[in-house]
């Protein structure tokens, strides 16, 4: 008799750690932000891209109900730290975020940035960009890395890429 409480005093704490059923049907809040191809929200308000058809993917196998949570990246960002979202899908890894946030161990996509310009300038490579005025996504690891370049340029931040575009 001794024996078979000693074993429930050990079972019961683990039992509590079990999701009950209101814990195990709870939505994962996903962020999502507007990063064509790889995620974005369509014209028709649908979640969309590359990274949204993988989650959904999984989702559907694991038994997961997926609530996504439009933003700008940094808002994503910020509510993954704050633990107002549970997934941030497309965080390029390096090592100051692996103290913060937890990454998957499978590649699935390589990152990637992309310079653009107005026609009449010449750049053809990185260190043409010095002394220019360059524009980079607020909280982007692409602007990260390109201040490891040390050229001297005008960096300005924005949350949207959009802003980059207007005359």
């Amino acid at each position: 008799m001794k024996k078979r409480i000693t074993i429930l005093a050990l079972l019961f704490p683990l039992l509590c750690l079990l999701p009950t059923p209101a814990q195990a049907t709870a939505p994962l809040k996903v962020g999502i932000y507007q990063n064509e191809p790889k995620i974005f929200v369509n014209e028709r308000g649908k979640p969309t891209g590359i990274w949204v058809d993988l989650l959904e993917h999984i989702a559907e196998k694991e038994g997961w109900r997926l609530r996504y949570v439009p933003g700008t990246w940094q808002e994503c960002l910020d509510r993954l730290g704050r633990g107002g979202i549970d997934l941030l899908p497309d965080v390029a890894y390096s090592g100051k975020r692996a103290l913060r946030y937890l990454f998957n161990e499978e590649n699935v996509l390589a990152n990637w940035a992309r310079v653009y310009t107005h026609e009449s300038q010449d750049i053809e490579s990185i260190e043409a960009l010095r002394d220019k005025k360059v524009a980079v996504m607020k909280g982007d690891i692409s602007f990260e890395r390109f201040k490891l370049f040390n050229i001297p340029a005008l960096l300005f931040s924005a949350t949207t890429t959009g802003v980059f575009f207007r005359p």
